[in-house]
């Protein structure tokens, strides 16, 4: 009886910490989210068309376990940077 008890106070405060969502109002640095978490398996950005970033990161929100704040973010980055990217390709040719 006091093993069911234990695990019963044991099991609810650990469910109920995984079931509460992450903030969600907090601002994520999209810059800080691709190094926490791209860099550890992708080593460059890689120039993809718009749809293909998208799809990529959908991909890798899963993989990755990310937030759907942190995907947004590293979105972004992944926009900016190969905007960039393409407009210095441009500017040298």
């Amino acid at each position: 009886m006091k093993k069911g008890i234990l695990i019963a106070m044991l099991a609810v405060p650990l469910g109920m910490a995984i079931a509460q969502p992450r903030k969600a109002g907090k601002f994520i640095d999209p810059d800080d989210a691709y190094k926490n978490n791209c860099l550890r398996c992708h080593s460059s950005v890689q120039a993809y068309s718009p749809a293909k970033t998208e799809t990529i990161v959908m991909h890798m929100r899963v993989r990755a376990n990310l937030t759907d704040q942190e995907s947004r973010a590293i979105l972004e980055y992944l926009q900016d940077n190969t905007a960039s990217a393409r407009k210095g390709k441009q500017v040298q040719k």
